[in-house]
């Protein structure tokens, strides 16, 4: 009785030992036939990104270079606006010496 039973078990432990072999080469041949649609899925996937990231380059030097555009011209404007002050003080200074000799402090418009 003891032999028909360990003849059994073997046999299965080596069945099972045969499945698993089978299933494993299975797997193997199911993981090499999806590597190369992966493969490019994934370069294409890397491409994409650096698609973005070129264009997000891109984006930030005209974010940069206008950001600096807009610096130059609020310089440009302080100093227009400081000319266009010195100009009426000069101007304010130029007619009180005008209108003093007729005895006018201010101008009467």
């Amino acid at each position: 009785m003891k032999k028909i039973v360990y003849a059994i078990t073997g046999f299965s432990f080596s069945l099972a030992a045969a499945l698993g072999i089978i299933v494993s080469i299975l797997g193997i041949v199911f993981v090499w036939r999806q590597v190369p649609g992966t493969t490019e899925r994934l370069v294409n996937t890397a491409i994409f990104a650096q698609r973005a990231l070129d264009s997000t380059d891109d984006l930030l030097a005209v974010a940069d270079s206008t950001l600096t555009q807009a610096e130059d011209n609020i310089a440009l404007i302080a100093d227009a606006t400081q000319d266009v002050a010195e100009t009426l003080k000069q101007t304010s200074t130029i007619t009180t010496t005008v209108l003093m000799p007729w005895g006018m402090s201010s101008p009467v418009w």
